[in-house]
């Protein structure tokens, strides 16, 4: 994991899974700095997964992308995360978040990169255009 942020901008509840194959790319996309990239000394010999959580509506939501990836044999990579909500009895504050997690990855050409929970449920998916 190299960087995350509470305000992503993401319009949607639903999780967006994003793959950058470059750093030039990924600075592109962030063209309102969600990530703070200028503070960021990316590592040119990756590739990056955004991992968008989606739209709340209240605090105590976050993910914890685990620290490793498999990449099947026909070129899926496949990330897994912890996906973390406040109890039901907790108080949390009433505010909007769109928490992203940035992480560096091998650079391949992947077909496919896809996000589960701890469960096995698939939270989101990308296939990179070619």
């Amino acid at each position: 994991e190299l960087r995350r942020a509470l305000l992503c901008g993401t319009p949607t509840e639903a999780a967006v899974l994003r793959l950058f194959d470059s750093a030039e790319q990924l600075r592109s996309w962030d063209t309102e700095n969600h990530l703070a990239l200028d503070r960021l000394d990316l590592p040119q010999d990756r590739s990056f997964v955004l991992l968008e959580q989606g739209l709340r509506r209240t605090g105590g939501y976050s993910v914890e992308l685990a620290r490793t990836a498999k990449v099947s044999k026909d070129g899926s990579l496949s990330l897994s995360a912890e996906w973390l909500a406040p109890g039901e009895d907790r108080m949390v504050a009433q505010m909007l978040t769109s928490l992203c997690v940035l992480a560096a990855v091998d650079p391949m050409p992947y077909k496919r990169v896809e996000v589960r929970d701890a469960a096995g449920e698939l939270k989101a998916e990308t296939i990179p255009e070619r």
